[in-house]
């Protein structure tokens, strides 16, 4: 469903994180949760807490959400916020025409954020709040990141099959450092919540 939409990001968002090597933000603890009680072949119901995040939100290109993780990773650096977990993409236009479509006209919904350790004041772009959780399918996609398109995929039809109707906004959790990973075992959790 989405195979032409994400390679076009996640292969630049691999460049970001090979050239990011701090802080650690791959946190394991956070990546054990999400794998200890499933195999990346499962989609799973599982129930998301909320989570504290430091983020930004913009209208554009898909292709620019490697350079919104950067100014969120370089503002948190240079203001002394505390990372608490793996970067988290939010795709707002949950259908694949919708996100095709506002990606080639230049005003796809894009959220970056970042789960940090303590409340932070807001500061231009740059928002400190409660990202909501909820009861959402989740399925871990193994690979790189232009190969999700599958994972998406599998992700849908399991909808289909039960009439769950897929809600949003999308999210993706990179679990892993591709710098200290082979590109086959770069880890990505998928959200959808139910609507």
């Amino acid at each position: 469903m989405y195979a032409v939409l994400i390679p076009i990001w996640l292969s630049q968002l691999l460049f970001f994180l090979v050239s990011l090597r701090k802080p650690r933000y791959f946190i394991a603890g956070h990546r054990s949760r999400i794998l200890k009680h499933m195999s990346t072949d499962d989609v799973s119901i599982v129930t998301v807490p909320p989570c504290l995040v430091l983020g930004v939100r913009r209208r554009g290109r898909y292709e620019e959400i490697p350079q919104m993780i950067m100014a969120v990773c370089d503002y948190a650096m240079k203001h002394g916020v505390e990372l608490a977990g793996p970067p988290i993409f939010l795709m707002h236009e949950t259908g694949a025409e919708d996100a095709m479509r506002a990606d080639q006209e230049g005003n796809a919904d894009m959220e970056v954020a970042w789960p940090i350790a303590a409340a932070v004041e807001d500061a231009g772009e740059f928002r400190c709040y409660s990202l909501p959780g909820g009861e959402m399918a989740m399925i871990v996609h193994r690979g790189a990141y232009h190969e999700c398109g599958r994972t998406y995929e599998r992700l849908y039809a399991w909808f289909a099959e039960r009439a769950i109707p897929p809600g949003g906004p999308i999210r993706e959790v990179y679990l892993n450092d591709p710098c200290e990973v082979a590109e086959s075992e770069i880890l990505t959790a998928i959200y959808v919540p139910l609507a």
